[in-house]
């Protein structure tokens, strides 16, 4: 997720699909939250993070999105960032991609890319699909007679193991 300033920015929360309480709402941190209706708050709710669905809290009870507030654009969104499953790129074809376009994959793979290079960012996204690439290998040579695993279940394998 990306890092913004507070002036240009806002935050939403919500409670997602995770959250199985009773009632629709819930008080975290003194924050009330509503399940299926976004909270907008100015500043970045850092009490809340622990409590936003990832690849790595799959179990998390929040969505969040950060949103230009003068253009309007969502520049992160946990419940886009949770279900895309980046499509494996060559040094070359990440190396011509835009920033913006590096930022949505490493959103997705979980990096941060606050004061971080673009060739940094390739070389953590590189390092990542090789590490997907591993575990279906590894899945193939120990289960030859399963179904080959996935690029979708690898890549969450990937993230309850070993994390970014």
């Amino acid at each position: 997720m990306t890092e913004g300033n507070s002036i240009e920015y806002f935050y939403k929360y919500k409670l997602n699909e995770n959250f199985k309480e009773r009632g629709d709402q819930i008080s975290i941190a003194g924050l009330i939250l509503e399940k299926d209706k976004w909270n907008f708050f100015n500043g970045r709710q850092r009490n809340l993070e622990v409590y936003i669905r990832t690849k790595k809290n799959p179990n998390g009870i929040l969505d969040f999105q950060e949103v230009h507030k003068i253009k309007g654009e969502i520049v992160s969104d946990t419940e886009k960032n949770y279900n895309f499953i980046p499509e494996h790129y060559t040094r070359d074809a990440l190396c011509c991609m835009k920033r913006s376009e590096l930022l949505e994959i490493c959103d997705a793979y979980m990096i941060d890319s606050v004061n971080k290079v673009d060739k940094y960012l390739i070389q953590r996204i590189i390092d990542i699909q090789n590490e997907i690439t591993k575990i279906r290998e590894f899945s193939k040579e120990n289960d030859p007679v399963s179904e080959e695993l996935t690029e979708e279940n690898a890549v969450r394998l990937f993230f309850e193991n070993y994390g970014v």
